[in-house]
């Protein structure tokens, strides 16, 4: 599937698990790779308790006092607003600097900043409504209206995508369903829920049909794996039968007992190597049959 995202602000839609924060992440990962700038917040990452062992790793005890003592709502309220009020930077000089980019720039004397577009803005927002009171939804979205009437005023190129579970951060603004890649307007919460549900049955069919190929894919490779035990103990057979019988396997040819240890490292390692995960090919397989 092609996305071609709209400019300015797009909010990213479907239920838990239908693909927005993987979405992010493969817009980040272009994005540096195209030399984009490109800045994001993940509450998973950025807030919760990574945010506060920053606070007091850096000596702001009373903003980590502060997080302590709040909800988890409040919480993520907190942390996002301190996101989106450090933004002017990023946006102004379409760079912040990173601990990897202050050691590339320190030790092999090689500045990102200088390879980047500096006509185009990516900011990724992942989770922001994670935990929060429909009156804290209606301040973030606010923020966001804000945030993206005054990226529009800077005559740049920008992307503001943004990950929603909720109704009030979907509701009036132009939303991309991140499964089939067509882009949506919800009027009213029973449309918003329509569509979630009707997700959420999309993702179970999806899982279904996973769970039933890898299932497919285990019976098939444990029938490769008893043909391959059937060979080890022919060809073990073969090299005992050079031996009179009870002879160990710390008495025979040096080469001889390499050929078995090798037959029986093969086996050993088969699950491993083949049954336990999933190929290139079987991602390319699901792809291709809109699993």
């Amino acid at each position: 599937m092609i996305v071609e995202l709209t400019l300015q602000l797009t909010i990213l839609v479907g239920c838990n698990g239908a693909g927005k924060s993987t979405l992010l992440r493969n817009i980040k990962e272009y994005c540096k790779n195209n030399h984009i700038p490109c800045i994001g917040y993940d509450n998973l990452s950025d807030g919760g308790h990574h945010s506060l062992s920053n606070m007091f790793y850096f000596g702001n005890y009373a903003e980590g006092a502060l997080l302590m003592s709040s909800s988890e709502g409040e919480c993520v309220k907190l942390n996002a607003s301190r996101f989106l009020n450090s933004l002017g930077d990023f946006v102004k000089d379409g760079f912040k600097e990173t601990f990897e980019s202050g050691f590339l720039k320190a030790v092999f004397d090689y500045d990102e900043s200088k390879e980047l577009n500096k006509d185009v803005r990516v900011i990724l927002l992942d989770a922001l409504d994670s935990g929060l009171s429909v009156d804290s939804l209606v301040e973030l979205d606010e923020a966001l209206t804000e945030l993206n009437s005054d990226l529009c005023k800077t005559g740049l190129e920008y992307y503001l995508i943004v990950t929603a579970n909720e109704y009030e951060l979907s509701a009036n603004h132009l939303c991309l369903d991140v499964e089939s890649g067509e882009f949506r307007h919800f009027n009213s919460y029973n449309q918003y829920r329509k569509f979630i549900l009707s997700s959420r049955k999309r993702k179970e069919k999806r899982l279904d049909r996973m769970e039933a190929y890898i299932k497919k894919k285990k019976i098939s490779e444990y029938k490769q794996y008893l043909k391959l035990k059937k060979r080890v103990e022919i060809e073990e057979s073969k090299i005992l039968s050079k031996y009179p019988f009870g002879t160990s396997v710390s008495d025979m040819k040096d080469y001889d007992r390499y050929e078995i240890d090798r037959l029986y490292d093969e086996l050993k390692n088969f699950p491993h190597r083949r049954a336990d995960y999933l190929t290139d090919r079987d991602i390319e397989t699901f792809s291709n049959n809109g699993v």
